[in-house]
């Protein structure tokens, strides 16, 4: 991710102070610095087009226990949840009070920290030391950024791969092994449907939904621009059948298909490529370890069942973003309010050092709260 400082006077007087050789000077600029830029670099980092940004922020004050309200995720159905008839004041109505088993659930957090410099000299020099510093904090948040991936990944991941509502499996394959074709979406869509039920098991308020956003490889996004120029299968006997014996989709698809090349939206799901997945790739192979030896079948439940190979296999993701099933613990500061704080590294505060350094630093917890707003569909 590019970064980019305004070279403004005021900005390369900042730079230069840096260096300067009054040690409060140096101190006072770094400082000043820092809490400029920590604010926007966790602006930035929240608006990346990551996995991690998928879940939902649940702030807490940095220094305190982060606690997450179970109750509201809970199923009410659940045994003696919902036990207690009583009356608030004498001669009153009765009231069934909400009493968990747990009402609040300490979450654990890690500290995800990164720290650069650079030399001093280019701080002489503000026209080239601006650029030494946007890319310094470029580099600081895209590791920042990196381990945010890697933790929030394999949550999901082992939620997906072991998730089962109604005894039904939330992942399952398409039709044809190696194919992907409308009516593979068709089913995916079905799946998410049954599986997104209300507390009580039945049709939520305002109707049954499935998901909202697709997560797949390049790969699967070929398959899908192939709608353009391949025909497609209607019905069971053609699936695996030769190309000719299906039909083509409907002009208007396959010419938007040819002008758009990839397309943000399929079916109505908003649609999100990602390098990580697809064979042998980081999150096919998280999603692997996660699953084990779990079969996994087609949508009548038996055909086909067999575990997730991750060398000849590939996954896509739905999540329904509008339940809020991927929760994300994240502290603040009490003092700018920011998730991500940066300060200069005093380890080069010494003269003899010659070098301008920062540090910066978030602390964060993830959990999936609720499994249903999850499926798969194993390619």
């Amino acid at each position: 991710m590019k970064l980019k400082i305004e070279k403004t006077p005021e900005q390369s007087e900042l730079l230069k102070a840096m260096a300067s050789k009054d040690f409060d000077t140096r101190i006072q600029a770094g400082e000043a610095f820092a809490a400029l830029v920590g604010p926007v670099l966790a602006e930035v980092m929240a608006q990346a087009s990551i996995i991690a940004n998928f879940y939902t922020n649940q702030q807490y004050d940095m220094g305190t226990v982060p606690m997450l309200p179970v109750d509201t995720f809970f199923d009410v159905t659940d045994y003696n949840y919902l036990s207690v008839w009583s009356q608030t004041a004498a001669g009153g109505l009765g009231t069934n009070e909400v009493i968990p088993n747990v009402g609040e659930m300490p979450v654990k957090t890690y500290k995800m920290n990164s720290a650069h410099s650079f030399d001093a000299k280019y701080a002489k020099n503000p026209r080239l030391g601006l650029d030494i510093m946007a890319k310094t904090m470029g580099r600081l948040m895209a590791e920042i950024l990196n381990h945010q991936e890697n933790f929030a990944v394999g949550p999901l991941m082992a939620a997906l791969a072991n998730a089962s509502t109604n005894g039904r499996k939330h992942v399952q394959r398409v039709v044809s092994a190696g194919r992907l074709i409308p009516a593979d979406f068709s089913k995916l869509l079905t799946l998410g449907a049954r599986l997104n039920t209300s507390w009580t098991g039945g049709t939520p308020v305002g109707g049954a939904k499935d998901v909202s956003d697709l997560l797949m490889s390049p790969e699967a996004m070929e398959k899908l621009r192939e709608i353009a120029f391949n025909p497609i299968s209607t019905a069971a006997a053609p699936y695996t059948d030769a190309l000719k014996d299906s039909i083509a989709a409907p002009e208007s698809i396959r010419t938007q298909f040819f002008n758009a090349g990839d397309i943000a939206s399929f079916m109505g799901k908003t649609l999100h490529v990602f390098n990580e997945f697809g064979k042998g790739r980081r999150f096919n192979t998280v999603f692997k370890a996660a699953a084990g030896s779990t079969s996994y079948a087609q949508d009548d439940g038996t055909t086909g069942a067999a575990a997730f190979t991750n060398a000849s296999e590939e996954l896509i993701v739905g999540i329904d973003r509008g339940r809020d099933p991927l929760i994300r613990m994240v502290a603040t500061d009490s003092e700018s309010g920011s998730e991500f704080s940066v300060t200069p590294d005093d380890q080069f505060y010494a003269r003899r050092q010659n070098k301008i350094g920062f540090y910066g630093e978030m602390e964060e917890g993830r959990l999936i709260v609720d499994t249903r707003p999850l499926i798969g569909l194993v390619l």
